[in-house]
Parts: C-alpha cells; sequence; structure tokens
C-alpha cells in the first residue's frame, strides 16, 4: 500500500501517510529506510507549498525484454485462473495487469489463439471475500518478513470473543483455499502460529525490534508436519478405509507422510504422522462410512462424540 501512495501524482508526506496507513510517523520512517534499503528509488521532493513529500522516481519502471514461450504464456493464465480465489488481493490485480501488457503486444492470431487457450482451461477457486485491509496487510506484513521486523498484532479470538494482543515475529504468508494465512512465532506463547489474514486482523504495529528468522528448510518442515493449515505438534494416525476409495487415495498425496497399504480383508489402511487434530477429523468426516479412525483413540472417541451430537440434529424432532 505505501508504494502506491509514493507512485501518485507529486508525492506525500509523512503526517498523510501515517493518517493513510493509521500508523506512527516513525513506522512509516523505518518503512521508507526498508524500501530504499531493498533498492526502490524512493526520493523526497519540495512541493509547492513547501513541505516535504516523498515519491518514487518518476523514471522508475521495471524494464525488461523477456522471450515467453507459448507453453510459459498458458501457464501465467493458469496462473492467473489459480489466483482467481484472491480476487480482491493486489496480487491477483498485478498478474492480471501484467496478462493484460503482454495481450495488448500479441498480433491478431497470437490474441485468438491465446483467447482459445485461456478458455479451455476453467479452475474453480473458493470465492473468499477479501476485505480491503486485508490485502493492505499482506503489502506490510510482505515488507516486515523482507526486514525481519517483529510486530504488535491485534487479532479477533473467536475461542475467547475478544481482540488479543500478541508480539510476533512473521515469518511466513501461506496461501490456502482462497485465503492467505501468516504463520508467525508468537512471544506470548513462545511458539509459531497461525493467523488467518482477514477481517479478525484488526491490526499491525511496529515494535521498532528485529528478529532473526530460522532456516527457510526449517520453516518448510514445521508446516509440512502439519495437515492443514494448523500448525500442530504430529502425532501417528491411522485409518481404514473401504476398497471404494483405494484409486483416490493411491493418486491423492494429503500429507508428505502417509503410507498405504492393504489388509487382509482388502481394505485400505492409511497411517501418516501429522498435526491439525479438528483438520483430520473433517477430512475423514467427508468419507462417510467409508472411513475410520483406528489410532489414536482420544481422535477415534472424538468423531464418535462428533457423530453422536451430528445424530441428535437428525433424530429430535424439527420446529
Amino acid at each position: 500500500m505505501i508504494l502506491k501512495h509514493l507512485s501518485s501524482g507529486p508525492g506525500v508526506t509523512l503526517e498523510d501517510m501515517s493518517q493513510l496507513q493509521g500508523v506512527t510517523i516513525r513506522t512509516i520512517q523505518r518503512d521508507l529506510e526498508s524500501l530504499q534499503a531493498a533498492q526502490f528509488p524512493v526520493v523526497d521532493v519540495a512541493g509547492e507549498d513547501r513541505k516535504k513529500r516523498w515519491k518514487l522516481m518518476d523514471s522508475y519502471q521495471i524494464k525488461m525484454e523477456v522471450p515467453f514461450t507459448l507453453s510459459e504464456l498458458i501457464s501465467l493464465y493458469l496462473a492467473l485462473n489459480t489466483l482467481e480465489g484472491f480476487k480482491e488481493s493486489s496480487f491477483y490485480k498485478d498478474i492480471l495487469e501484467l496478462c493484460r501488457k503482454i495481450h495488448v503486444r500479441l498480433d491478431k492470431h497470437g490474441l485468438q489463439y491465446f483467447e482459445e487457450i485461456r478458455d479451455i482451461f476453467h479452475t474453480q477457486q473458493p470465492k473468499v471475500k477479501m476485505p480491503r485491509t486485508a490485502s493492505d496487510f499482506l503489502t506490510y506484513l510482505t515488507l516486515a518478513i523482507l526486514n525481519h521486523h517483529s510486530l504488535m498484532l491485534h487479532y479477533y479470538s473467536g475461542k475467547d470473543q475478544r481482540v488479543k494482543k500478541y508480539s510476533i515475529d512473521p515469518y511466513l504468508i501461506i496461501p490456502r483455499g482462497g485465503r492467505f494465512y501468516l504463520h508467525a512465532y508468537v512471544h506470548e506463547y513462545k511458539e509459531t502460529r497461525t493467523f488467518a489474514i482477514d477481517d479478525r486482523m484488526r491490526s499491525l504495529d511496529e515494535t521498532g525490534k528485529s528478529f532473526t528468522p530460522p532456516e527457510t528448510k526449517e520453516l518448510i518442515k514445521r508446516i509440512e508436519n502439519s495437515f492443514g493449515i494448523l500448525n500442530e505438534k504430529p502425532f501417528y494416525v491411522k485409518i481404514r478405509f473401504q476398497p471404494q476409495v483405494e484409486r483416490l487415495l493411491k493418486n491423492t498425496i494429503v500429507h508428505p507422510t502417509q503410507k498405504i497399504r492393504k489388509d487382509g480383508e482388502g481394505k485400505i489402511i492409511f497411517t501418516m504422522t501429522a498435526g491439525g487434530r479438528d483438520e483430520i477429523i473433517w477430512w475423514v468426516l467427508s468419507f462417510g462410512s467409508l472411513a475410520e479412525i483406528m489410532e489414536p483413540s482420544d481422535l477415534r472417541q472424538q468423531i464418535q462424540d462428533t457423530l453422536k451430537e451430528s445424530l441428535k440434529q437428525y433424530t429430535e424432532a424439527t420446529v
């Protein structure tokens, strides 16, 4: 968002950016320093009112001649279709603009062929409404992650029914199911947690502190241990599936640690070591009577309790 302000007209003052972003002037100053350190040509100019304004140099534009192959252009449109669920984000709008720039450079034959290719590939993504603030937070978090800036996060907790304050070190942004999630270390809990970047995220503020991020391989390993988006300690899971879903299970990798074999009755034994109890339960329940949790026993009991409560809703008289 700050780059958009810097790209507009005659520039913008620190005070204006502070009000537009809802942060302190010192935070804006640190963001400008970070952009300059990242080689963005941010300069200050004197306006007609003699106030110092900040802007990107007028000549700033990434200029590169890249010879795209047809296969690469098709992949670009596929990426655009895949991001359909993130339509409200600046990322989708940026790649849409990139496609438009390529589009106008095609000749008549190439344009017709390209339109046909685009219509062939259709991806249906979840349509999730992303608040405008969430799109702003994505840009803000990206800069914080790149520059290793710790932040103060105000986040609405559905469990506690109130806005809570967290001191975080932002590590990664994870796109999943039409949403973006923040993977961050939370100082109050001394562990990493995952936050949805949506209307639950109320504000982000600079703390003036920096952090040293863990190795990228370590971060990826932590995420891969999770079954879904929830960051929980992994545990051993054993599920027995009916033969009808054998092909689906063999052709789907739901977790890197999964193993599949047949038992003596021809049923499918599926095992993995993963974290995320609720997400595992939701996945198993989606198979209905075709899946049965064998281990651990407490997860099996949790599924039984869930099914009993669900059955009540269908057996009790409706009003």
